[in-house]
């Protein structure tokens, strides 16, 4: 049996076995296939990005996919910046009632910046 290394959206990286004649159903997140790469080169499953025709460690993917494995780590990542979020949601109030359109400003990007470092399930 050959190994695919995949990356699968709702269980993060994995090796998958194959028979010779088998396949991958996304054939898109196949990283790399024994049968066509080569034998599998060492690797940190979870962590493994392909560049040209090797696989190299990626930190970012690392951490995606700790985060896609552990629910727990996702929520204790976004906790703070949601708190955030809702501090900010109270300070937007005085400025909005004050028609103080340059602080309304500054608030919403604070937000959409914290906004953008939320980890997605």
């Amino acid at each position: 049996m050959s190994q695919l290394l995949v990356n699968d959206p709702y269980a993060g990286q994995q090796l998958v076995e194959v028979t010779e004649s088998g396949s991958y159903f996304d054939p898109a997140r196949v990283l790399w296939d024994e049968r066509i790469d080569g034998p599998l080169p060492e690797i940190t499953l979870g962590g493994m990005v392909r560049q040209g025709d090797t696989l190299v460690f990626d930190q970012a993917q690392m951490d995606a996919d700790l985060l896609l494995k552990n629910p727990q780590t996702l929520a204790q990542h976004n906790a703070p910046i949601l708190a955030e979020l809702e501090r900010l949601d109270m300070k937007l109030i005085r400025p909005l009632s004050e028609g103080d359109q340059a602080r309304v400003a500054s608030i919403i990007e604070q937000k959409v910046a914290l906004r953008a470092q939320l980890k997605k399930e």
